[in-house]
């Protein structure tokens, strides 16, 4: 079972915003963020890999493996980051948009979680 945070907003529905590392960041990066609604940190995050994918291509160009090396275990120490700090960072945006935090509640995935979360979590955002 995982863990999973619910949020509300009266206008948006319910979100499950699950607790720990976040595999879809860790894999997705900036387009994750971008999926999430938050451009900056994507526009951000993808900078990134598009100046380490140019620094690669230059390694490989140059016949430098230990650049090319260099370049693909930076990439993934920094792909760790969103890992570990994606499902924060989504919190985070989803409080700026004016949600707030209902309960939390074990689930196996983010639509059980919803379905198990109070009565008034689930409530139509509008009468």
């Amino acid at each position: 079972m995982k863990i999973y945070d619910i949020y509300r907003h009266p206008a948006h529905g319910i979100r499950a915003v699950k607790q720990g590392f976040s595999w879809p960041a860790f894999l997705g990066g900036g387009l994750w963020a971008l999926s999430k609604g938050m451009g900056r940190l994507g526009l951000a995050l993808l900078g990134i890999a598009l100046a380490l994918s140019g620094l690669a291509g230059t390694a490989v160009l140059r016949d430098a493996p230990v650049l090319a090396l260099a370049v693909g275990l930076t990439a993934a120490a920094i792909a760790l980051v969103p890992g570990r700090r994606g499902n924060l960072w989504w919190r985070m945006a989803l409080r700026e948009q004016g949600y707030y935090r209902v309960c939390t509640v074990d689930g196996r995935s983010p639509g059980e979680a919803l379905r198990a979360g109070p009565p008034m979590a689930r409530a139509p955002a509008h009468p």
